[in-house]
């Protein structure tokens, strides 16, 4: 049975399917939607910086999938549409262009 799945916005097979690497901790590769890499502490460019509490897991979802913000009580909030609001004023617009 081959494993195929997806870490930071590529497609792997236990390795890098493009280049072979193994999958394991950061993101060696930027972005395939946003062109930039994890953060030091391995969020999402994008997203990672949301600064609540409440937030326990967020993705950008990097083009392949959905976006999600994932709270503590369990409640979570899907789709760029809905995550945009929860962002600093001063970004939303450039996400705005970006996302949507």
């Amino acid at each position: 049975m081959t494993v195929i799945g997806n870490h930071f916005g590529r497609k792997t097979i236990w390795v890098y399917a493009d280049t072979k690497e193994p999958v394991e901790g950061m993101a060696p590769h930027a972005c395939p939607k946003c062109g930039k890499r994890q953060t030091e502490e391995g969020y999402d460019p994008c997203i990672g910086f949301l600064q609540d509490e409440n937030i326990i897991a967020t993705c950008c979802g990097h083009g392949i999938y959905p976006p999600y913000v994932v709270f503590s009580d369990g409640s979570r909030v899907d789709g760029w549409a809905n995550i945009i609001p929860l962002l600093p004023e001063q970004l939303q617009k450039q996400y705005r262009e970006i996302w949507t």
